[in-house]
């Protein structure tokens, strides 16, 4: 493709390779398309293009929507004078690459055109050349900047974990106010209430003979869990505990636990916190280094509410005495009770020496 840059077949060749060849790679992915409108691929060889001079014509007309057949002859007609822009500024020390401006008519005929064709394949809305101008020319640079910015505060960050240096990593913001670009603040401990940072995570090395007994055995003996202990594995899936013992014989690689795949361990006995073992594959199992497990924090008591459905008295916390409750019981049966004959609107009878009721 590249040695056929600057000839008159260049442009089909690329168009070809992007918008026909890739996008059948595409539909090939058959799952992808389940749900979604799958592409049309194009072929150059199917459209008669116009002239040179009348796509200049078309191309000029910056307000108006494009046809597929203006497109792609736009597409032809920029990257001809774009290639051939290309070598002649090359230099035999280094190659030299054309930059994107808005403001440069052959690169913002090249991305409208291009844009717009991909846009059609994949059912997209296509938009004029004044608008993709205006996305071009504000939005990308904005998002672009954002994203770096930020990926070079995370790799300076990382840097200090990768060196262990946790005590100087900080937690970077991007800060609104016009006199300071940035806040940041301490790394903060990990929340004990949290499903992602309140457990204890560390690796463990298995041989292709541990079997799920092994890893059981290891933590009753070497980490001091009692009986009532939950092994589960990716997806929540239970391995083991107190009454489910089928697979203790199985190995971990039999059961699809192998490298970068998880373990966690439940306690069901103590209060301290989950476990999740991370695998390593090596020669030998070796017993993981946890150190000690925190304490799970006491759940939030919770005030005002009603316990096991009994009514609390004026939000004290006090249960209403029984007494209580029958004096209220009985005026809710004298409440009840009326007489006989005053309408058809009557109220429900209640004999309670026999027991009966007599709706009337």
């Amino acid at each position: 493709m590249k040695a056929a840059m600057g000839t008159p077949k260049f442009a089909s060749i690329v168009f070809e390779k992007v918008f026909n060849t890739d996008i059948h790679r595409l539909l090939s992915m058959s799952d992808m398309w389940k749900t979604r409108t799958p592409p049309k691929p194009l072929s150059y060889n199917d459209f008669t293009l116009p002239s040179d001079e009348e796509i200049e014509k078309l191309a000029n007309d910056d307000q108006k929507i494009w046809d597929l057949t203006t497109n792609i002859a736009v597409f032809k007609h920029s990257l001809d004078r774009l290639s051939h822009r290309w070598k002649a500024i090359q230099t035999p020390d280094a190659v030299q690459v054309l930059n994107f401006d808005k403001d440069d008519v052959d690169t913002l005929d090249f991305v409208s055109a291009t844009s717009n064709i991909r846009s059609t394949i994949f059912s997209i809305p296509t938009k004029s050349k004044f608008d993709i101008k205006q996305m071009a020319g504000n939005i990308i640079p904005a998002i672009a900047t954002t994203n770096a910015i930020v990926a070079g505060l995370c790799v300076l960050q990382a840097i200090h974990v990768l060196k262990g240096e946790l005590d100087k990593a900080r937690m970077v913001f991007i800060s609104r106010r016009a006199d300071q670009a940035f806040a940041a603040e301490p790394l903060r401990p990990p929340n004990p209430t949290c499903q992602v940072c309140g457990i204890v995570r560390t690796e463990m090395q298995i041989a292709a003979e541990t079997t799920i007994g092994d890893v059981v055995e290891m933590l009753r003996d070497e980490l001091g869990y009692g009986e009532e202990i939950s092994v589960l594995g990716d997806g929540g899936k239970l391995l083991y505990d107190i009454d489910f013992d089928d697979l203790l014989e199985r190995t971990l690689k039999d059961l699809g636990i192998g490298e970068g795949r998880t373990l966690t361990i439940v306690d069901e006995e103590s209060e301290r916190v989950n476990v999740e073992l991370i695998i390593s594959e090596g020669d030998s199992f070796l017993t993981p280094n946890v150190g000690d497990i925190p304490i799970k924090p006491p759940e939030a008591k919770q005030e005002d509410k009603e316990p096991n459905g009994v009514a609390l008295e004026n939000g004290t916390g006090k249960k209403r005495s029984r007494e209580d409750e029958d004096d209220d019981l009985d005026f809710r049966k004298k409440a009840r009770v009326g007489v006989e004959g005053q309408g058809p609107n009557d109220i429900i009878i209640i004999d309670e020496d026999d027991d009966a009721v007599l709706i009337d």
